[in-house]
């Protein structure tokens, strides 16, 4: 996340002329990025909504316990969690037709 001197500062090297490829090998901003910073300079408000309930100060059980076990049983059988970029982790799972 980029904060909005960063984001201004980028589009200024652009608007002198500047090729996004230059401004990206410079900056270290993806050309793609800056594209999208043309378009809506601001950063995108994500939806408020509850926090997990196991990130929140006191870890709670999940609202559903029966949709969370079905997900869990998925992630158990047929599952894995990867690391992607900048830390975050995200879940996978593979289902065959057969079953």
């Amino acid at each position: 996340m980029y904060d909005m001197r960063t984001r201004t500062q980028a589009l200024g090297l652009v608007a002198q002329g500047r090729s996004l490829g230059s401004v990206s090998r410079e900056t270290g901003i993806s050309r793609a990025t800056l594209r999208s910073w043309q378009r809506r300079i601001e950063p995108v408000q994500r939806r408020p909504g509850p926090p997990c309930p196991r990130c929140d100060a006191v870890p709670r059980p999940p609202e559903d316990p029966a949709a969370y076990a079905y997900l869990l049983g998925l992630y158990l059988g047929d599952g894995c969690i990867s690391a992607h970029r900048k830390g975050v982790y995200y879940m996978r799972i593979v289902l065959d037709k057969a079953w």
